[in-house]
């Protein structure tokens, strides 16, 4: 999983999980078994709590400034310091993840 720190607390992955009712082991488990992103889909949303479109609106809405005060040091130094409190964390973390899988020529 690399830097990444699926399910703590009060992380956006920590919501997914919860959503979906699945441990972080289960979550991984099914990631390696599965061949497709529409093989995970297929798996997880019958057990989901909530609706598809209300899952992707409330994690459409997280902003820098809803970065729990306790992980920002943590959110600064992975992602900097320079992004304004209405950037969407999602925004952050696709940038971020263009960088660091960015085609190498």
């Amino acid at each position: 999983m690399g830097d990444y720190q699926i399910g703590r607390d009060k992380t956006l992955s920590a919501v997914v999980l919860g959503v979906f009712a699945i441990s972080v082991q289960q979550f991984v488990q099914l990631v390696r078994d599965a061949k497709t992103d529409d093989d995970m889909a297929e798996r997880l949303w019958p057990a989901a709590t909530v609706p598809p479109e209300a899952l992707s609106v409330r994690l459409r809405r997280v902003t820098v400034s809803d970065v729990p005060a306790e992980l920002r040091p943590e959110f600064q130094r992975f992602y900097g310091t320079e992004h304004p409190a209405d950037r969407l964390v999602f925004d952050v973390l696709d940038a971020d993840d263009a960088r660091a899988f960015a085609r190498r020529a």
